[in-house]
């Protein structure tokens, strides 16, 4: 009964309608054209920073969260396409809602994780830098950046390893459609697993989410006290205030970064937490259309935070934006070549 009277007041709420138009809108339209965009302005972050050269802590980082934030707009598309209606209605040997979990689904939101510990890493470590400017040095060099970069891509993706241990892409008879489909098979127990599993990356997620909000907060009140913890190290004014410059401009970049972070983050982190409270807030739920619908909304801020950096990066580096006019040079030169060839006489 209370079941039934779930439903019902879920049916109010939305319907199944309203649910698809909510999903095709944001995931299929904006985020596509979002992951795409992404796909782009990430590669092109990585060829800056490569040319720059993977020698500082910061452009390690800054490499590292472009990887991941290509591999999951990758993941996007792909998690995109499969939520298409077309897709859905081509009558292909498969189940799209169910195939795109392990091949697009999951390596998304785990890439996402992956975004925002590095994230948590570039805010402690500015952070560092305020706590023990004389020994920072030190302390962040950049062999440790890539040993931590390292464990945090092992962990998240080890992490999520479970859930490939219990389920497979197999055949198997859909009674819907009264045909042999490719779907989802579980494994026994792997229901159980699926949540401890879901239970974890949302305590992960939320605690990662809550760390970069104190460490930005921190950022943020000691970038108005006007700079006073720069000044403990013994050297001439005019370097003093170059090296002030130079520190404050990266404490900037990192603020704005991890306030977009924390702002697209912020419905989904919400909705890992209504998830907890309220289990029938799920794909299979009595709330699911509502689920749905508001989960498209989540997963389009993730998608656009992976694909703003580089405005960010141009306006705030002077390095940065160096580099990319010298590779954007580069490649206009190699296009007018290539063009200039075309027209040759053989």
């Amino acid at each position: 009964m209370v079941y039934e009277t779930h439903i019902i007041f879920s049916m109010a709420i939305i319907d199944y309608i309203q649910r698809q138009i909510f999903v095709v809108l944001n995931i299929v339209f904006l985020c596509s054209l979002a992951a795409l965009f992404g796909i782009i302005t990430n590669v092109i972050n990585l060829l800056v920073f490569y040319k720059q050269g993977l020698k500082s802590s910061m452009n390690i980082t800054f490499f590292a969260m472009a990887i991941s934030d290509l591999c999951g707009m990758l993941s996007q598309e792909l998690f995109s396409i499969f939520f298409n209606p077309l897709f859905e209605a081509a009558d292909l040997p498969l189940v799209p809602s169910e195939f795109q979990y392990m091949i697009a689904g999951i390596p998304r939101v785990a890439f996402s994780k992956i975004t925002c510990l590095i994230t948590v890493y570039a805010t402690l470590e500015r952070c560092l830098c305020i706590a023990f400017p004389l020994h920072i040095k030190g302390m962040i060099t950049a062999r440790r950046t890539t040993f931590v970069m390292a464990c945090i891509y092992t962990m998240t993706i080890l992490s999520f390893s479970p859930l490939y241990m219990k389920t497979s892409i197999n055949w198997k008879f859909h009674s819907d459609r009264n045909k042999t489909l490719l779907g989802l098979v579980f494994a026994s127990g792997s229901q159980k697993l699926t949540d401890i599993v879901y239970v974890l990356q949302a305590f992960l997620g939320l605690s990662s989410f809550v760390a970069v909000v104190i460490f930005t907060m921190i950022l943020i009140r000691q970038l108005g006290q006007k700079g006073a913890w720069r000044k403990t190290a013994i050297m001439s004014l005019d370097k003093s205030q170059q090296m002030s410059n130079r520190d404050r401009k990266t404490m900037t970049m990192i603020i704005l970064i991890a306030t977009i972070l924390i702002i697209c983050y912020t419905p989904s982190v919400i909705l890992y937490c209504v998830t907890i409270i309220e289990p029938e807030f799920s794909i299979a739920g009595a709330y699911n259309n509502l689920f749905f619908a508001l989960w498209s909304f989540g997963i389009l801020f993730e998608t656009i935070n992976s694909s703003v950096n580089i405005f960010l990066y141009i306006k705030m580096s002077t390095q940065y934006r160096q580099t990319f006019y010298k590779l954007v040079s580069c490649l206009k030169t190699i296009t007018e070549n290539s063009g200039n060839d075309k027209v040759l006489p053989g």
